[in-house]
C-alpha cells in the first residue's frame, strides 16, 4: 500500500489501494471523488465514508483525514477558505519543488 502525505489542495490520482493523508485547516476540508471509489475517514470521527464518482464529504474537524482508493480514483481536495475552485488544479505533494 502506498501512502502519500499531501498537505495542500487540488486534484490527486490514486491507484487502487493507494492512500493519501490530508491535514485540514481551521475551516475543515472537502474531499470529492471525481472518479472511482474511495473510503475516507477522519481522526476523532467514528464514521467512515465511502465516496463514489461525484460524491463529496465535508470534514469540519481538524483531525487528520485519510483517503483509501478502493478502485483507481481521482480525488478533489478543497480546504475551506481556499477562495477558488481548485477541482482542475494539480495537487502538489508536500515538499515538492514548485
Amino acid at each position: 500500500m502506498t501512502t502519500r502525505n499531501d498537505g495542500v489542495h487540488g486534484v490527486l490520482d490514486l491507484e487502487k489501494d493507494a492512500t493519501v493523508k490530508v491535514v485540514p485547516g481551521r475551516g475543515g476540508v472537502t474531499v470529492r471523488a471525481v472518479c472511482g471509489t474511495v473510503l475516507v475517514t477522519q481522526a476523532g470521527d467514528l464514521e467512515d465514508h465511502v465516496l463514489e464518482r461525484g460524491m463529496e464529504h465535508r470534514f469540519r474537524g481538524r483531525g487528520l483525514v485519510v483517503a483509501w482508493a478502493l478502485d483507481p480514483s481521482r480525488l478533489s481536495v478543497v480546504h475551506a477558505g481556499a477562495g477558488r475552485d481548485v477541482a482542475s488544479a494539480p495537487l502538489t505533494p508536500a515538499g515538492a519543488a514548485s
